[in-house]
């Protein structure tokens, strides 16, 4: 196995330590507060800036925090720190204290309700009257200094106001001096400003957070859930939740209704399946689109492995190619799910848009960051398995079934080594052993941020690692970092955002199962002494595939650059410019030793290397016009240039005769050469209309033309396109007469058409490959044909419909929405069987077939305590999702009759009906047709594994400086049983194997059992059904599941500590994650859903985050 190193998680860790210590030295050698005197000359700027050009200027630090946007004018030419304070804040209201110590610090404290200024009054007269009128000018940005259209100005005390444009700008009259202006946004907190005599002002207003009313990036442009017409979901996670797991991704599940987040595996890095609104095409099981910062995620795979290891196992399981954390920090999440709202994205987002927007520069001084977590985790979900006397009478019944007697030869029937050669007092915990180590988790970030009001920075460093319960030596080790750099200037006409992202990240596993966990109690497993095993015929060894090593890397990086030039108030250029990739590295060994020579007499070792390669360009220039009509009208166009070179490569030497030098470069022959690049190149214009009757009816128009190389050259273009309408109810006069409860509604609806290119590469193409079985000449492979030239088919394609209901109650204290969705996926893209004339077996076309995906979505959140400082939030969703195949032309005479049903899910369980143990204790099935032996005719819907209701809940309670969450996760949904995965790797109940204590088999005439009698025998009688019951409902059972996610605990210190340790801010916390489960599954962990797949792990970590 490969070491871990540390060396960067220690580099990132002294960078920390010399910042903070830089910081502190430096403190010591500045000037007493009344010492220094400084030159400074300002006009009409607002507090912030003012507080940091004094701490520029006097070296002195300045802690402060404004609600208030008052505009100061100073011009000294020698003044000390404290005589600016009292000239120009204690008339205001401020007030201050000063922390001695060996670093002084002055503590400014800012008013409630801010006096009247002095300098203001006196600028009036005696040139200005109370009733002169004097045009003020103005521009409102947010907090990224992008321009708010819309927001409200008004002139406090009088009925003069007026809105914004889009560009951010307003003008507007004022006659009544002095005056004070007030402006407010909906998601953005209001602003009081005294006018003392300008006549241009720039007014910067902070997100409010809320919910329902927050601002967001959507697509290309800006957008609130208020005024929002498609389907939108907004996450923000907690800083809490981001730490301590390889990828938190799975700390989503729940939030979401409908979005499937399904862990396939307990190995850390191991793959985490996605699904948004069910599965729309019959051979694809394609997840949403990734937009980080902007920027499409290029690699779409769910996987990254192209070899198989325990993280494998499972359906959809293998190596993920990504996590959430290699992005930075991040500050929100938004989900994408009907036409209008991933319109923008065209078929990329055709299976849903998921939006990630990560942790930028602030304005402010410079500040660093740490966080780390400890934590420790162990299977969740352990099995229940035979005691030792309850193994030995299932073995002694499982020969006497066989009418067979226990026996001590090799090679007979009858060999029994557990029962008659074995140390029959020997136990050992194979579980334990095997899968029972304690994982160790330690998880380090660093951050340091710095800005002005013109440029931003922001440099963030991580180090996580993760030990496996397998074993020390089987880890997950990931390193990145993240630099991003925002520039406006001061006009705000031109913006540049830049981001740099980089992050590589290791694992150590094994190549097979959890199987050996099953191992009986008092096997023999022994070594030599050069730690071979010792294999003992008939009998598999437990630690055998332990030594088949499995070794994994990766790299991901991402270079982007966004350009904004804005020449016109109502015109915007915009180019998103990118460069990302993924380049992964992996290796598995297949020695001698862990072959069993029992099986195989002529054992030799082999090896395999293989790697990925993804390499991808993005230019996307877009156009936004705001013309001067009434309401707000926004007109978007642009355009799509993405390229993607992708490669894969596979190596397997084969042929050593011992396990001493197993590289690749020593192999005797080579067999499995694998190398196949593509070029994908995907282009599209698209225009976008949004209209706001002021905040009463919305209306959106999308249009797109995109094209894709995955298709042939007459077929390569699909036209797309999207409407939705809003309409906000809660302003019409009669309902808020009649309905003062309801302070929000608003009914929208969409409807799109989109498509889908997600389909394999190069199935345009006439497809030839290697035939490893068929090595005619000199252990060369030959070729053999896949599939012929295609270029006929072309787009899947969706139409998506959707109505819904957003509401808020009793002032922003119940929020909440229902939706109703339904999707129609037509010109489905099968594997046609062809005529073996052709000499080619099958080829890709499209099929007048539907797929529709339908159901109901609820979103409920209410704050049920807000008393003082105590706060009770409850979230709660709920979704019905349906899916069924509603049409097949000639379904009965195509490859997919039995397998496909007609108003049934697309997965369909279309199986043998049991009828359970019979008088014999063997499994009968139910005869349909009436006719000898089972066929297609006899099946019959048992279900489906799509999940039926998806519920989560979430709860935080916070008081004074102490926060508490409880998530929880429900699911209603069927998959594979205990006995599927056991049979399909002979571990079946009587064999030499341990078993669950939930087989209770068949004993004698009478019984009452689940499972029909034992055999010793794989080959006998009794098992000769194991066929017709892998066919069955016997395969299958309830994998539902009520799992508590997560439980945190943070606590803030309060600004007494905060100023003693010289720290902005500073938590500590306490996170439990899968505590508890409640499930009838029989087979481990019902979210994984394989008994022999390795279960997620319950873990407990502790941690803590200071900023600086």
């Amino acid at each position: 196995m490969r070491n871990f190193t540390w060396h960067s998680g220690l580099y990132l860790l002294v960078l920390a330590l010399l910042l903070i210590n830089t910081r502190l030295a430096a403190q010591k050698k500045r000037s007493p507060l009344k010492s220094k005197r400084i030159a400074l000359k300002l006009i009409n700027v607002p507090p912030d800036t003012l507080i940091r050009q004094l701490i520029l200027k006097t070296g002195i630090p300045i802690s402060a925090t404004f609600r208030h946007r008052p505009l100061f004018n100073v011009d000294e030419e020698s003044v000390t720190l404290l005589q600016i304070l009292e000239k120009k804040f204690r008339p205001r209201g401020y007030t201050w204290r000063i922390n001695k110590g060996r670093v002084p610090e002055v503590i400014l404290q800012e008013p409630d309700t801010l006096l009247p200024d002095p300098d203001a009054v006196a600028a009036v007269a005696p040139n200005r009257t109370a009733s002169a009128v004097i045009t003020v000018s103005g521009f409102v940005t947010m907090e990224t200094r992008e321009p708010l259209p819309g927001a409200t100005v008004k002139v406090m005390g009088t009925g003069a106001g007026t809105k914004t444009n889009a560009a951010g700008r307003f003008t507007l009259p004022v006659n009544q001096w002095p005056a004070t202006l007030e402006v407010s946004y909906m998601g953005f907190e209001t602003q009081q400003i005294p006018l003392n005599g300008q006549r241009i002002i720039t007014v910067l207003l902070k997100s409010s957070g809320r919910d329902l009313n927050s601002v967001y990036v959507l697509g290309y442009g800006k957008g609130s859930k208020r005024l929002e017409t498609g389907a939108v979901q907004y996450i923000a996670p907690t800083h809490v939740q981001q730490m301590g797991t390889s990828d938190a991704l799975a700390t989503f599940q729940g939030q979401v209704p409908n979005l499937l987040i399904e862990q396939t595996t307990g190995m850390p890095g191991g793959a985490i399946s996605v699904q948004m609104r069910g599965r729309s095409s019959i051979i694809n099981r394609a997840g949403p689109m990734y937009v980080v910062d902007g920027i499409p995620y290029v690699p779409m795979s769910q996987t990254a492995n192209l070899l198989l290891s325990i993280s494998s196992q499972n359906l959809y399981g293998g190596v993920s190619p990504f996590c959430l954390q290699m992005f930075g920090q991040i500050e929100s999440i938004l989900v994408l799910k009907d036409a209008a709202a991933t319109a923008i994205y065209g078929s990329r987002g055709a299976n849903g848009v998921i939006i990630i927007t990560t942790v930028r520069g602030k304005v402010g001084r410079p500040g660093v960051e740490v966080s780390l977590v400890r934590g420790f985790g162990a299977v969740a979900s352990k099995y229940d398995l035979l005691s030792a006397t309850q193994y030995r009478n299932m073995r002694q019944q499982a020969f006497a079934n066989d009418g067979l007697v226990p026996g001590n030869i090799p090679g007979l029937p009858n060999y029994a080594p557990d029962l008659t050669v074995w140390d029959s007092t020997k136990h050992t915990d194979w579980q334990e052993k095997l899968l029972g180590k304690t994982a160790h988790i330690t998880d380090l970030n660093i951050a340091f941020n710095f800005g002005t009001e013109q440029t931003r920075l922001r440099l963030d460093g991580s180090l996580y690692r993760e030990t496996a319960v397998t074993g020390d030596d089987m880890l997950f080790g990931r390193t990145g970092f993240n630099f991003s750099v925002d520039h406006t200037t001061k006009n705000g006409r031109f913006q540049l955002a830049g981001k740099v992202s980089y992050s590589t990240d290791h694992q150590n596993s094994y190549v097979g199962s959890a199987k050996a966990a099953f191992t009986v109690e008092n096997a023999d497993a022994a070594f030599d002494s050069n730690g071979v095993p010792l294999w003992q015929d008939g009998a598999e060894h437990p630690y055998a595939e332990r030594l088949k090593e499995y070794y994994f890397a990766k790299k991901n990086y991402q270079f982007s650059l966004i350009p904004k030039w804005r020449p016109w108030t109502n015109l915007l250029f915009k180019t998103s410019l990118a460069v990302s990739g993924l380049a992964t590295n992996e290796s598995d060994r297949h020695p001698i030793a862990s072959q069993n020579p029992w099986l195989t007499p002529n054992r030799v070792g082999s090896t395999t290397q293989a790697g990925k390669k993804i390499l991808g360009y993005l230019i996307e220039p877009v156009t936004e016009y705001n013309p001067n009509l009434p309401g707000e009208l926004t007109v978007v166009a642009g355009g799509s240039y993405q390229r993607t070179f992708n490669s894969i490569r596979i190596v397997t030497g084969e042929g050593f005769s011992n396990d001493n030098n197993l590289v690749l470069e020593k192999a005797p022959y080579f067999t499995n050469l694998i190398y196949q690049p593509t070029d994908y190149l995907y282009t599209a214009l698209f225009g976008q209309v949004k209209y706001n009757w002021y905040n009463k009816y919305l209306a959106t128009i999308s249009f797109r033309r995109d094209a894709s190389s995955q298709f042939g050259p007459d077929n390569n273009s699909g036209y797309f396109w999207a409407i939705s309408a809003g309409w906000i109810f809660s302003e019409l006069a009669a309902i808020k007469n009649r309905l003062p409860l309801l302070h929000f509604g608003k009914l929208r609806g969409s409807v799109g058409l989109t498509g889908s290119d997600q389909v394999a590469d190069n199935q345009t193409q006439a497809v030839w490959s290697t035939n490893p079985g068929n090595n005619p000449y000199q252990g060369i492979q030959g070729l053999i044909p896949r599939s012929p030239y295609n270029p006929g088919f072309s787009w899947e394609r969706c139409l998506k419909r959707e109505l819904a209901l957003d509401f808020e109650l009793l002032r922003g204290r119940i929020e909440g929405g229902i939706s109703y969705y339904h999707n129609k996926s037509y010109n489905q893209l099968l594997q046609t069987e062809l005529p073996a004339q052709t000499g080619f077996p099958a080829m890709l076309r499209n099929h007048n077939a539907e797929i529709w995906n339908y159901g109901f979505e609820m979103v409920l959140m209410a704050h049920v305590i807000q008393s003082g400082q105590l706060h009770l939030q409850v979230a709660a969703n709920v979704a019905l999702p349906r899916n069924k195949l509603h049409a097949f032309d000639s379904l009965d005479k195509s490859p997919y009759a039995g397998v496909l049903l007609l108003n049934e899910p697309v997965t369909v369980l279309n199986k043998l009906q049991s009828g359970g143990v019979g008088p014999t204790g063997r499994y009968v099935f139910k005869d349909r047709d009436g006719k000898p032996g089972y066929t297609v005719a006899d099946y019959t819907s048992i279900g489906s594994t799509d999940p039926t209701l998806l519920a989560g809940m979430e709860l935080t309670l916070t008081w004074k400086y102490v926060r508490l969450g409880l998530k929880l996760d429900y699911r209603k949904q069927k998959g594979f049983s205990y006995l599927y995965p056991m049979l399909m790797s002979d571990l079946y109940p009587g064999g030499l194997s341990n078993q669950s204590t939930a087989v209770d088999y068949w004993q004698r005439e009478g019984d009452a059992a689940s499972f029909q009698k034992v055999s010793a025998t794989p080959g006998g009688e009794i098992n000769s059904n194991k066929s017709l019951i892998l066919i069955s409902d016997l395969a299958y059972a309830s994998t539902s599941y009520l799992k508590g996610r997560e439980v945190t605990c943070a606590v803030d210190l309060p600004e007494q500590i905060l100023s003693k340790l010289r720290c902005r801010q500073a938590s500590f916390f306490i996170i439990g994650r899968n505590l508890f489960t409640i499930t009838p599954y029989k087979g481990g962990d019902p979210e994984v859903g394989n008994v022999l797949s390795l279960s997620t792990l319950r873990s407990f970590s502790l941690g803590f985050k200071f900023s600086y």
